[in-house]
């Protein structure tokens, strides 16, 4: 039978965000910003039988951004430093419970940029490199956090006709890779990297109408996502289609 317990929780906090850029004629813009994040969480700590205390971070990221003048073509360097505190992990005695003790700090960096390559072909690039680590834990600390990869990487080509009969026409692809992460706080169960494929048909009519059709896992690989610590492990979703049509005005 269920005790008949009551846990109130009143959680607020002012969080902030500061920010400067400076753009050079030449199309260069370094910038630095510094932010911080409050987050409630619900649930009771298993150890204490507190309602858990809200979620904290803070981030500094330095980077610099160059877009020639009268370009849509860009590049984006950026690295970072971010801490967040009372993070939730599991019990190490009972790992079904959870207990707030934890503190993460990711530091990386992150290389993006899109590519006008004239004639309605476009290439959108992205990778992603973190360096994570559990730095306050009851058992876990100096592991890696759960479902941190080290490394991410997307590439996307889409071409869309500039004249003809198929006018506003067009149809992307690309792939996505996640890194191999660990699926428990204990880091015993080590989750394989995956590449995924997704692809897109879109056609646009005017300036105001727009129809795409969008697909994600191509191809309907099987791969693990995530795991529940050491308890049950998750697929990540089969091949998705999504259709859409939207009018700006």
């Amino acid at each position: 039978m269920l005790a008949d317990s009551r846990v109130d929780q009143h959680d607020q906090k002012t969080s902030g965000r500061l920010g400067v850029t400076y753009l050079f004629d030449n199309g260069l813009a370094p910038y630095a910003s510094y932010s911080t994040s409050f987050q409630p969480t619900i649930g009771i700590d298993a150890e204490t039988g507190r309602a858990f205390k809200p979620t904290t971070g803070k981030q500094s990221e330095v980077g610099v951004k160059f877009q020639p003048q009268g370009q849509e073509s860009y590049a984006m360097l950026s690295l970072y430093d971010l801490t967040q505190e009372n993070v939730v992990t599991s019990d190490p005695l009972l790992p079904s419970r959870s207990v707030q003790t934890g503190e993460v700090r990711v530091r990386g960096l992150e290389l993006s940029g899109v590519a006008d390559l004239g004639d309605g072909l476009k290439a959108v690039a992205a990778y992603t490199l973190m360096n994570a680590k559990v730095t306050k834990d009851t058992s876990f600390k100096d592991n890696k956090p759960k479902d941190v990869p080290r490394h991410m990487a997307n590439l996307w080509l889409d071409k869309t006709l500039q004249s003809g009969p198929l006018k506003g026409f067009g149809a992307g692809a690309g792939v996505r890779y996640l890194g191999s992460r660990y699926g428990d706080q204990a880091n015993d169960i080590r989750l394989p990297a995956n590449t995924l494929v997704d692809a897109a048909l879109h056609y646009r009519y005017d300036e105001h109408w727009r129809a795409a059709l969008n697909a994600t896992n191509l191809f309907d690989d099987t791969y693990v996502a995530t795991c529940d610590n050491d308890t049950f492990c998750f697929y990540g979703p089969r091949r998705t289609l999504i259709g859409s049509l939207t009018y700006n005005w």
